[in-house]
């Protein structure tokens, strides 16, 4: 298998969120704001920094869950 695809394999099995391009148009979006000067780059960059952190934190609790899935070995 693709390393490439058993990863997003393995980010879909712990957080879907991780591989869908709802995640990257978010920060997008909130880029664009930034850009036009509707958000504050400081509070829009923490805002974003507490999502990820939040997501990574439960990936490493949850990271076992992709030695499980088939084919990863």
């Amino acid at each position: 298998m693709n390393i490439g695809i058993a990863l997003v394999h393995g980010y879909h099995r712990i957080d879907p969120e991780l591989v869908l391009p709802s995640v990257r148009a978010h920060v997008e979006k909130n880029m664009d704001f930034i850009a036009k000067g509707s958000s504050d780059p400081v509070h829009v960059t923490s805002q974003l920094l507490q999502i990820f952190f939040q997501k990574f934190q439960y990936f490493v609790g949850h990271v076992s869950d992709i030695q499980t899935y088939p084919n990863l070995h």
